[in-house]
């Protein structure tokens, strides 16, 4: 049953997707560069201070937040960064 209701769920999404893929992606977007500016600002402080402690918990917020930022506010602006 869990199977069935995986792929109703990736089915939903995926039409989503398809009809609505400019908004989605315009949401979507923003939060995948918050994982990767995360998983860049962890990995950096852990790489500088060779664990993973708050502080670098700290450090992969503010990259994750700020990473998506400047382009998320160039497209509400309507430019672009290409």
């Amino acid at each position: 049953m869990a199977d069935v209701l995986v792929a109703i769920l990736a089915i939903a999404i995926g039409a989503a997707f398809c009809f609505r893929g400019y908004l989605a992606m315009r949401i979507v977007i923003p939060i995948w560069g918050f994982f990767a500016g995360f998983a860049f600002g962890a990995g950096l402080f852990a790489g500088l201070v060779g664990r993973f402690v708050i502080d670098g918990a700290g450090a992969a917020l503010a990259l994750g937040v700020w990473g998506p930022a400047p382009p998320a506010r160039a497209a509400a602006r309507g430019g672009g960064a290409g």
